[in-house]
């Protein structure tokens, strides 16, 4: 018996078993090198509701994302999830995004969700508002899925109005907030659609986005490359933000961190 196994042990041996990476192409292709000219770019503009606002008990239950790329929104790139979740329950957060129990019960599973999501983020740079939250969720989604951490670059909406609009250009107060969805739309007099749903706030977000764009390559009277943007890596924010996001919450120390990681004002 032991010769026939040892015989089966070495046929065995002759064949490699290919390790099966999770989202491989996602790897390969993110992130991406800041020197790339603009108009090579994707934007997933991205954002998502949640059970509540901690990010290590709470569980994401709806998602939306659109494509912008050279400066042109892509209508049918637009997809948004409803994600089911056993604990979803009525709270204080079910007030502000309007997502009652009843209706992730007919979503998919998370897993399920982020196997089409993940690949259409493949490449590009995420962009939101107040993004932190979002980036942290899908992180926190991956790692207990699939073991792997989330390799985007970020735009904050938020932090780019703050250094394109006069309204809201930085002092010297080191509390001083960046500017929320309603102080841009209003400045740039965009109407808000859907409020705190992931589909409307992609949507206004994607328009705060171009409008933006807009702007710093009119003020640059040039031909704009990713190194233009105040990008930061996600892992950047998610490696500070983890003692933060662990007694549930954001506050202004992320808020402070992203204007300290962001490259400096133009202006």
């Amino acid at each position: 018996m032991s010769s026939v196994l040892g015989r089966g042990e070495k046929i065995m041996g002759l064949f490699k078993r290919k390790q099966v990476i999770p989202f491989e192409s996602y790897f390969l292709h993110t992130p991406v090198h800041k020197n790339t000219p603009e108009h090579a770019v994707r934007w997933a503009v991205l954002d998502l509701e949640a059970t509540g606002f901690d990010v290590h008990s709470d569980r994401i239950l709806s998602v939306a994302v659109a494509i912008v790329e050279n400066g042109q929104f892509h209508m049918d790139s637009c997809q948004s999830w409803l994600v089911y979740q056993s604990q979803n329950c009525v709270n204080e957060a079910t007030k502000i995004h309007g997502i009652l129990p009843s209706q992730t019960e007919g979503g998919i599973p998370e897993e399920q969700m982020l196997e089409t999501l993940i690949p259409l983020l493949q490449g590009t740079i995420l962009v939101g508002h107040h993004v932190g939250f979002d980036i942290a969720m899908l992180d926190v989604a991956l790692k207990k899925h699939f073991s792997i951490a989330l390799k985007n670059q970020v735009l904050d909406t938020a932090l780019f109005a703050s250094k394109e609009l006069d309204a809201f250009q930085r002092t010297g107060y080191s509390n001083q907030p960046l500017p929320t969805m309603e102080d841009v739309c209003f400045q740039l007099n965009i109407p808000m659609a859907e409020r705190h749903t992931a589909e409307g706030d992609v949507f206004t977000n994607v328009q705060m986005f171009l409008i933006l764009r807009g702007r710093l390559k009119m003020r640059l009277q040039r031909e704009l490359t990713l190194s233009d943007y105040p990008l930061i890596e996600a892992k950047r924010v998610l490696r500070f933000g983890k003692h933060v996001w662990k007694v549930g919450g954001l506050g202004e120390k992320i808020e402070q961190f992203l204007q300290v990681l962001s490259l400096p004002s133009h202006r």
